[in-house]
């Protein structure tokens, strides 16, 4: 049978470019090992991680870059010879020095002081003098008392003597009156003289004389002792305005005192402003930034004179993550860290391949964000492998430089991180609730039918 199509066979040109077998078998190998690499490359082990960037921090914030702001007000008037920005200071260094606005403020404000100080001696011997006064009052008020008492107690005392005597007296003008009429009934009989009777008499009239006579004493007593009660009285309530007004000028003093503390007070701390007025280095570091001009510059109360940069050794990188991965993060979590300017080759998902990259653990994850959902993460040096030696030097870390981090968290399968990552869900998908301690429960007693 004779066939109707043409074969490669009947044309030349196409046996010259026709592609041999070998060839075509080395094509087909290919293309079978790159299908199997691809399969064979989604059950690698792949190193989930959470990205954030930072920049290189010292640990302690009192190393930290700072300002230092003016502690009082006035004139440029030195600044430390040779002083530029960047140049090195050491602790305590007099850096700069103002001078007050005032030519003779100092001088003036001494002057307040001192008269004021005088002001206050003389206002605390007052107080002296005042309490002395009060301790003399109350003395001679409780003697003044005292006196009044006794004299108190001998006008009762005569009252009572008085009342006594009309009681005896009348007693014995009862006596006498039962004589008299003992005597006045026998005398019918003869058995009492007239001239006994009559003198009987005699002695009961003159008994009630002495009576009336004794009663009208003791009413004058107790007129006496009434009057003598309110002159105590009075005197008493004397006693107690003066012990008042003496204690009354002893708390004058007192205020007064308090007043002249306050101006004294008050000028000390004018003065105490412009013994400010000089400004050292609070760190040893350098100078980052300068803004005091000797001379001309009028510097108000805390403004910024210049930056500086204490020294430190012990750097950290403040990382921000996001909020999506801040619930994986936990302190002591491994992070690798790529500072810029450092020459590196990353492999995020193989850590151990990296090259230029350093090691670094979570010291601490702040509480909150920065208001745009991102929370902070101070990373510390750690070697996690043999061939690391720490950080770089201070020659390429600086306080400032910037940092790319990638926390460490689980090791899955490369086909499961891309499925993932297609499906854009999070690195771990929890599959249990968080733990949360159990509460212990209360059993509701039943009331008793």
């Amino acid at each position: 049978m004779i066939s109707v199509f043409p074969s490669s066979d009947d044309f030349a040109s196409m046996q010259l470019v026709r592609t041999g077998n070998w060839i075509r078998f080395v094509g087909r190998l290919t293309l079978l090992g790159l299908f199997l690499s691809i399969i064979a490359m989604l059950f690698l082990p792949w190193q989930q991680t959470a990205s954030g960037v930072g920049t290189v921090v010292a640990v302690d914030p009192q190393n930290r870059p700072q300002p230092v702001r003016s502690p009082s007000k006035g004139v440029v008037e030195y600044v430390k010879p040779g002083l530029r920005e960047g140049s090195y200071v050491e602790k305590d260094e007099l850096l700069l020095r103002l001078s007050p606005f005032s030519v003779d403020g100092v001088s003036q404000i001494d002057t307040q002081i001192i008269a004021i100080e005088s002001k206050e001696a003389a206002a605390w011997s007052g107080l002296e003098v005042a309490k002395q006064a009060v301790m003399l009052q109350e003395s001679g008020g409780k003697s003044l008392t005292e006196s009044l008492k006794q004299d108190l107690e001998a006008a009762k005392q005569k009252w009572e003597q008085s009342r006594n005597e009309v009681s005896s007296l009348e007693a014995e003008l009862q006596d006498k009156r039962n004589q008299l009429r003992i005597a006045e009934d026998v005398a019918d009989k003869g058995l009492v003289s007239r001239e006994e009777l009559f003198s009987k008499r005699q002695s009961v009239e003159s008994q009630i004389a002495k009576v009336q006579k004794a009663q009208n004493a003791v009413h004058e007593l107790s007129a006496a002792l009434i009057s003598k009660e309110e002159e105590i009285e009075s005197k008493l309530q004397d006693i107690a305005i003066k012990n008042r007004s003496a204690e009354q000028k002893v708390l004058e003093s007192m205020q007064k005192i308090n007043t002249i503390e306050k101006e004294v007070l008050d000028l000390r701390n004018k003065r105490g402003e412009l013994d400010r007025l000089e400004v050292r280095a609070p760190r040893s570091g350098r100078i980052q930034e300068w803004y005091g001009v000797e001379g001309s510059d009028t510097i108000k109360e805390g403004d910024q004179l210049f930056v500086i940069v204490p020294d430190t050794e012990v750097l950290a990188v403040e990382m921000k993550v996001s909020g999506n991965d801040m619930p994986l993060i936990r302190e002591g979590a491994q992070v690798r860290l790529q500072f810029e300017g450092w020459p590196a080759v990353q492999f995020v998902g193989w850590p151990s391949v990296a090259v230029g990259t350093f090691g670094g653990k979570v010291n601490r994850v702040f509480p909150t964000d920065d208001g745009r959902g991102n929370f902070r993460v101070l990373v510390t040096p750690e070697n996690h492998f043999d061939r690391e030696n720490g950080w770089p030097d201070d020659r390429y870390l600086r306080q400032g430089v910037r940092a790319n981090g990638w926390v460490l968290l689980n090791r899955v399968p490369l086909g499961q991180e891309i499925w993932r990552q297609l499906n854009g869900f999070p690195p771990v998908v929890s599959r249990q609730e968080p733990y949360q301690p159990k509460e212990k429960s209360t059993k509701v007693k039943l009331p008793k039918a």
